[in-house]
C-alpha cells in the first residue's frame, strides 16, 4: 500500500512539473523538456539522465497522529533539479529560478486527490549541493511531503 501511495504522489508531482517546465519562456532560462522530468530509484540517480532534468526519487516516510482512529503518513518525494556544472555568471540564477518555480507549482497545487493526498508540504534541502558541484553537476533539491490519511 505504501509503495503504491508513494508512486501516485511522485507521478502527481511529475505531472505538475510536466505541465509547467517545458513551456518556460523567460530570458536567459532554458526550458526543461517533459521527457527530462523523470522518476528514478535512489541509486545511480543521474545515470542515463539527459540534462537539464528534474529527478524525482523516494525519500523517508514519516507518520504522525492525525485524529481519532486515523494517522497521517507523509510520503517523501525528493525533487532534484539537475544541470551540468557551469561556473559562469548566471548559472546559479537559472537553477534558483527553476527551484522557485518548482516550489511555487507545488504550493499552487497543495491538495492533490491522487492516492488520497490531503496536503503537500515543502521541506527545504540544499539550494546548491556541494558534493554534486564537485562531481560536475549543479543540483538543487527539496522534499515534497505528500500527506495521506489512513484509518
Amino acid at each position: 500500500m505504501a509503495a503504491s501511495a508513494w508512486i501516485k504522489c511522485a507521478e502527481g508531482v511529475r505531472d505538475l512539473f510536466r505541465g509547467v517546465f517545458p513551456g518556460i519562456a523567460v530570458s536567459g532560462v532554458d526550458a526543461i523538456p517533459s521527457a527530462n522530468i523523470i522518476i528514478k530509484e535512489r541509486d545511480r540517480l543521474f545515470a542515463d539522465v539527459t540534462l537539464p532534468a528534474i529527478v524525482i526519487a523516494p525519500m523517508a516516510e514519516i507518520e504522525r497522529p492525525a485524529t481519532i482512529n486515523q494517522d497521517d503518513t507523509g510520503h517523501g518525494v525528493g525533487v532534484m533539479i539537475v544541470k551540468a556544472a557551469n561556473r559562469s555568471a548566471g548559472a546559479v540564477d537559472e537553477l534558483q529560478y527553476w527551484r522557485d518555480l518548482a516550489k511555487e507549482t507545488i504550493r499552487d497545487n497543495r491538495r492533490n486527490n491522487s492516492a488520497n493526498v490531503h496536503l503537500i508540504e515543502i521541506e527545504p534541502r540544499q539550494v546548491i549541493d556541494p558534493a554534486a558541484w564537485a562531481s560536475m553537476y549543479q543540483v538543487s533539491q527539496f522534499v515534497a511531503r505528500c500527506w495521506v490519511r489512513s484509518t
